[in-house]
């Protein structure tokens, strides 16, 4: 299971704090907010858990002209 991210954290935190708030004052918007926050966490949560799986990437250092590479040459990124 990943690690969650610190945004994540302070995403869950503030939605306890204001299950909290709307538990103590009974005020509806703050049922609704307190879903709300929570939807989005579970939803990218789970979006973002295959979204970079089939990523690949290469890296070709120097250019296709020069013929070696040594320590201490300069090489463009």
């Amino acid at each position: 299971m990943p690690r969650p991210t610190q945004r994540t954290t302070t995403v869950l935190l503030t939605t306890l704090l204001l299950y909290f708030f709307a538990n103590q004052t009974q005020v509806g918007w703050l049922y609704v907010m307190v879903s709300l926050l929570l939807g989005l966490v579970i939803t990218t949560g789970l979006l973002n858990r295959g979204s970079l799986r089939r990523l690949t990437g290469t890296r070709q250092i120097g250019s296709p002209r020069e013929d070696e590479i040594h320590e201490g040459n300069e090489v463009g990124v």
